[in-house]
């Protein structure tokens, strides 16, 4: 497998529209060391504890190519998703008195999100898009794409009546979503599909939480501004059409 630079950046040295929120002065990288963490969806029974460095992509940095390019993939992952991390490693170190260091991301994701305090609104912000980011690669893969089989195929018939429908539903989520944000494919408790929107960091685990996440597309500018410019629905069109990892949409329905 492709390794990937982990080269952290200064808070304020990525793009404009990033929320990575500000560490406090003097606060220092924690040592680093590989910890793995487990897929979302197995939250509730192996709750995710908060990774020391980034955990390896599944699939070399080249491998989504041509849809997403192993330029934009190092600068999407190696430094947008790095510096997330980074931002709420400091940030949990920086601030030991509010005792949240140990709780898992979900917890922790779960316990500051709507605070108003600045510390805790760029923990919430920082935290959500670890998740997120963890999320969306394994959403994609690149042998993905096309028609689902299995029990998603048949869960989306029964939500949308073809695949074809939940298609354009999905692609026009994703595109419609004003400034930055997310789509995600959701399922109830009796395993019905959904598509939501979710602006900036926000995640269905505090937007919807009796809802499990399938799927989602990230739809920041820095998830294809290198590749694609400002052709959003382009680039969505084409992750939906060639990349979504039905597998790990199966797993997670199933799950």
């Amino acid at each position: 497998m492709t390794t990937h630079s982990t080269q952290t950046l200064p808070v304020l040295a990525v793009d404009r529209r990033e929320f990575l929120g500000l560490t406090t002065a003097g606060a220092g990288l924690l040592a680093l060391g590989q910890l793995a963490y487990s897929s979302p969806v197995q939250a509730a029974l192996n709750p995710t504890p908060v990774p020391e460095t980034l955990p390896p992509l599944p699939w070399p940095d080249t491998a989504l190519e041509p849809v997403i390019s192993a330029n934009n993939l190092s600068f999407h992952y190696g430094k947008h998703h790095q510096t997330y991390l980074t931002n709420l490693r400091n940030l949990l170190a920086a601030n030991p008195a509010l005792g949240l260091a140990d709780q898992p991301l979900e917890a922790l994701i779960k316990s500051t999100v709507g605070k108003k305090d600045p510390v805790l609104l760029s923990i919430y912000r920082n935290a959500a898009q670890v998740y997120n980011h963890d999320f969306y690669w394994k959403s994609l893969s690149p042998t993905g794409g096309g028609e689902p089989t299995g029990a998603i195929a048949s869960a989306i018939a029964g939500a949308f009546g073809d695949y074809a429908t939940f298609k354009t539903r999905l692609i026009d989520t994703a595109v419609g979503q004003f400034g930055t944000g997310w789509a995600w494919v959701v399922a109830d408790r009796k395993k019905k599909i959904s598509v939501i929107a979710a602006n900036d960091a926000d995640t269905p685990l505090t937007l919807k939480p009796t809802l499990r996440p399938l799927l989602t597309i990230d739809v920041w500018e820095h998830a294809y501004y290198l590749d694609y410019q400002n052709g959003r629905k382009t680039h969505v069109t084409a992750v939906v059409e060639k990349l979504l990892n039905w597998d790990f949409a199966n797993q997670n329905l199933s799950a």
